[in-house]
Parts: structure tokens; C-alpha cells; sequence
């Protein structure tokens, strides 16, 4: 079953099955329709351990009538590993009767057994693209300029639980200073509000660091101590850009540039906007500063957690 016809024959015409059984990584989503599915059962919804909880569960005798379920099993790998008749009873509802299952499963191996007898009631849940969580942006700040929504996604990194967060929180600026949804955005990304990924922090803080940014060195600094950047990760990008930015410095305007320093021309484009910020001097003392720091560190004369704002003191 596909995402289009869960949407269509599920959901719009109200056709519930026995039973579902949902993967993929986007999780938000995935959740969004186990919500729906739940809301037209209009019925109790409760979490099980596993399939063979449900099933002692509906075959229990008891006193007290029950109410129709909707039961949630989250990884239930014994059950992938039952025969093709035991799966047969729950997909033809004969263990369930009144009572739907909802099977949630991280990864499932296509090429299993399991994958292809239940292909009918597997939903796959992939990743959204670009295209569609840039819609689903525009869709939860109506009015945003489009480019601020693609710029959104990208720094989510595709994520639409990041991105929901992140729309909240715009949203909430934008009540509170009274802005519209693009001035907010760009308020928050002035201001920092908005979470930079772990790589886009280090890469910022080279970025900073070539441009002699000093207030956000430190901040992009804070960022990679929070979450936990190793500090020979940064060194070694510190010294690749600055090492690059001492080529371009050196060799001037030429259009032979790629293939007098053997830099490739993103390279040459990342650093050419900064060749004034430093002289060759300072460059080639900051080369020999970082060496220093590497060296410091896998010596142990300087502790790893200090090295960075050692290094800066001394490079800024």
C-alpha cells in the first residue's frame, strides 16, 4: 500500500482494515496517520508489548465486556518470524474482529519473506523531499517568502519534526514583536534562535574564524562544545581553510589559480572574499599555531577541552 492510497482509500473514505503495519524514517508523518487512523476507529487506543499480548489478550475470557481497540505495537520482531498463516488470521481480521492492530516498525528488510506476503497492509514512510517540506513549511507560516521556507528546510536538514519546532517558534516571534513570518525568520537567524546542525557549526566557526568574526567564533565555539565536536575535527578544518586561504593570498588574481595551488574552484570561492582579513605573515603564523595545537593535543601538553580558546586567544 502506498502513502497516496493510505490517504485515499483509508483516510478519505473511511475504509479502516484489520490491520497496518507502518515503517520508514519519517516518523512525524508516520504518527500523524496512526493519529487518524485512531480518531476514525472512535474507539479505545492502547499500547501492546506485542502481537502475541493482543492476541492473549482478545482470547482471555472476562467478565466485563470489552470495547472495541485499536491496539499499537511498536518492533514486535517475534511476530516477523511467525508462519504465513499466523499472519493470514491478522490481516483477515480473525483474531482481531471488532479490534484493529496498528504494527510500527523501524526497518523492515524488503527483500524478507514478511515484507513481500504483507506488501498490501505495509506503508512505507521515506523521507520527504525538498520540494514537499518546503510546501508543508509555506503550509505552517502562510505568507513566508519561499526562499526563507527553503532555507528553513536545509538548515532542518530535511527533518520535519525540526522543522515543526522551528515553525513554532517563528510562529511565536512573529505574535510576540508583532512580524510577519519572514521578518521573524530573519530575526531569529540574525539572533541565533534558530538550532544550527552540529556540521553547519563547525563550518561556521571556520567560516567566523577566516572573516576574524570574534563574537561569533565564540558563539559557533559554544555551539560545537554543546554538542560535543571533536577538537581535532576542528583543527583539521581549521588548518585545511586557512592553508587554502594563504594559497589564494599568495597567488593573487589568476584564472590558473585551480591549477596553481590545486584547489578545486569551491574551494577557491570560499576563501576568495576573505584574502584581506590576514596578511601571508599572520596566515603563516596561524598555520603554525594550529600545527602547534594538533601536535599539543595528541601529546597531551594542552587539554582538549581548552585547546580551541587557546587557539583563538592567539589567532584573533
Amino acid at each position: 500500500m502506498t502513502l497516496m492510497e493510505l490517504k485515499e482509500q483509508v483516510i478519505k473514505n473511511k475504509q479502516l482494515q484489520p490491520l497496518f503495519i507502518f515503517t520508514g524514517d519519517e516518523t512525524v508523518i508516520l504518527n500523524i496517520y496512526i493519529d487518524k487512523i485512531c480518531k476514525l476507529f472512535n474507539g479505545t487506543v492502547q499500547k501492546a508489548d506485542s502481537v502475541k499480548a493482543v492476541y492473549t489478550q482478545l482470547n482471555s475470557r472476562s467478565l466485563i465486556k470489552r470495547t472495541k481497540t485499536c491496539y499499537i505495537v511498536r518492533d514486535d520482531k517475534d511476530f516477523i518470524n511467525q508462519s504465513e498463516s499466523a499472519w493470514e488470521e491478522f490481516t483477515k481480521g480473525k483474531v482481531q474482529k471488532d479490534n484493529i492492530v496498528i504494527l510500527v516498525y523501524q526497518t523492515l528488510d524488503r527483500r524478507s519473506k514478511f515484507f513481500k506476503h504483507n506488501q498490501n497492509n505495509i506503508v512505507i514512510f521515506d523521507k520527504l523531499g525538498k520540494d514537499i517540506l518546503t510546501k508543508y513549511t509555506l503550509k505552517e507560516l502562510p505568507g513566508m517568502d519561499k526562499k526563507y521556507a527553503e532555507e528553513l528546510v536545509e538548515i532542518c536538514e530535511h527533518c520535519y519534526e525540526r522543522i515543526l519546532l522551528e515553525c513554532d517558534k517563528i510562529r511565536n516571534l512573529s505574535k510576540a514583536s508583532n512580524f510577519t513570518y519572514s521578518d521573524a525568520f530573519k530575526y531569529a537567524m540574525e539572533n541565533k534562535f534558530i538550532w544550527i546542525p552540529p556540521e553547519d557549526a563547525v563550518f561556521s566557526f571556520v567560516d567566523a574564524c577566516l572573516k576574524r568574526n570574534v563574537e561569533s567564533c565564540y558563539y559557533y565555539l559554544n555551539e560545537c562544545k554543546r554538542i560535543g565536536e571533536n577538537s581535532l575535527i576542528i583543527i583539521s578544518n581549521l588548518y585545511t581553510n586557512f592553508r587554502a586561504l594563504l594559497q589564494v593570498k599568495s597567488v593573487g588574481y589568476s584564472k590558473e589559480i585551480c591549477n596553481i595551488t590545486g584547489l578545486n574552484i569551491m574551494q577557491v570561492k570560499n576563501v576568495s572574499d576573505k584574502v584581506n582579513n590576514y596578511t601571508l605573515d599572520e596566515l603563516l603564523r596561524a598555520l603554525r599555531l594550529i600545527h602547534y595545537c594538533e601536535t599539543s593535543i595528541k601529546n597531551g601538553t594542552i587539554a582538549e577541552d581548552i585547546i580551541i580558546d587557546y587557539l583563538l586567544v592567539n589567532l584573533l
